[in-house]
């Protein structure tokens, strides 16, 4: 009895045993399945966002994806769970963050590195002036993306900031380049240039002008302020030298007709004096009288040969042209005091005589004024009177 009593107390206890160690295996499989369950969902969500970034273009898009992939509460909670037993869990999850945040960085670098590129092909200001403006709005985007962090910030700015002291380089050097050729252009004397050169200089300015006129104005304010002004100092001196050149232009114009009206004077007061010789040797034949007359007149002239006939004096308007026995010619005026006597009437000659111990040649005016009056003026050529009767 004892034996069998023993028997089914050791089969109770072994039943016992082996439920409690299925319960037990139970509880441990589904815990086990269940975690295997959890890592599978994590690794799916990782897997998910994941393919979304990766589809996604644009980068504010992505932006969102990124931080919504960090935040995302279920996947967070999954990491907290397991990440300290299941470290494949948690490494998967780093290296996807790390994948999509070095998206980031890359996007920016290649936007830097590609305007440095063009930067090094093409140099003109234009482009340099695009390239500044480009590298400012990458800057904002930076400053305004969430999802980088401080020192990942400032690394590319300074990236930027060295870009931008080459182009700014560059720029300064073209500026000077266009002050050269201005200093080139502008160096001339103008005071002592012909009229051809301050031209050419005006021309040349002028087209200076018109290339800066196209390169951005922030640049060449100044420089077309200095182009205009100097413009502006050439045009007053050729404006000088244009009113110098009419006023000689006029005044040789009067000397040339004053010449011109003198010469036809000297012409006719040669054929009058002809006709009169004519005459004078024909009444010298027929007369013997009048040959001693003119013989005592001629004693005279030669005696005195400074002094001219009127008939070799012409009358010009204003003045009178006295003609010497070489062919040459003086232009004498009346004195102002006998104008008025000389319309009334009067004549005059013109005699060599020794004045203020200087043999001078000058006008004796013998007028008639309208009250009947006479007078005798002495005067040089210009009509400044030196002896009045």
């Amino acid at each position: 009895m004892l034996i069998k009593k023993t028997t089914k107390i050791a089969i109770l206890v072994a039943v016992i045993v082996v439920i409690l160690l299925g319960t037990v295996l139970g509880v441990n499989y589904k815990r086990n399945l269940d975690v295997k369950n959890d890592i599978k969902a994590a690794n799916s969500l990782i897997t998910a966002y994941n393919k979304k970034f990766d589809k996604e273009s644009e980068i504010d898009k992505k932006e969102k994806i990124y931080n919504d992939f960090k935040s995302d509460k279920e996947l967070n909670d999954y990491l907290k769970k397991y990440s300290k037993n299941h470290k494949e869990l948690k490494d998967n999850y780093n290296k996807e963050l790390k994948s999509e945040y070095s998206w980031f960085i890359d996007c920016y670098t290649d936007k830097i590195n590609d305007i440095n590129n063009r930067f090094s092909e093409t140099k003109d200001i234009n482009s340099c002036k695009n390239y500044l403006d480009e590298f400012t709005n990458i800057s904002n985007e930076i400053s305004s993306d969430k999802t980088l962090e401080k020192d990942d910030i400032n690394s590319l700015n300074d990236k930027i900031n060295s870009s931008n002291d080459a182009i700014n380089e560059e720029i300064k050097n073209i500026v000077n380049g266009y002050n050269n050729k201005f200093t080139e252009i502008s160096s001339l004397d103008i005071n002592n240039s012909s009229k051809d050169d301050l031209n050419n200089a005006i021309t040349n300015l002028n087209l200076l002008k018109d290339e800066i006129s196209k390169l951005p104005e922030e640049y060449f304010k100044d420089l077309i302020g200095q182009i205009d002004s100097k413009i502006t100092e050439i045009s007053n001196k050729l404006d000088e030298i244009k009113k110098k050149e009419e006023e000689e232009a006029a005044a040789a114009a009067a000397k040339k007709a004053e010449e011109e009206a003198a010469k036809k004077a000297q012409e006719s007061s040669g054929n009058k004096t002809s006709k009169k010789n004519n005459k004078s040797n024909n009444d010298n034949n027929t007369s013997n009288s009048n040959s001693s007359s003119n013989n005592k007149s001629n004693s005279d002239n030669s005696h005195n040969n400074s002094t001219q006939n009127s008939n070799d004096i012409v009358t010009i308007p204003n003045k009178k042209a006295y003609v010497h026995e070489d062919g040459s010619f003086h232009i004498f005026y009346p004195p102002q005091e006998a104008q008025n006597d000389v319309k009334n009437g009067g004549y005059w000659s013109v005699e060599t005589r020794y004045y203020d111990d200087e043999q001078k040649t000058l006008a004796m005016w013998l007028t008639t004024s309208a009250n009947g009056d006479s007078h005798i003026y002495l005067c040089d050529e210009y009509g400044n009177i030196l002896e009045c009767q």
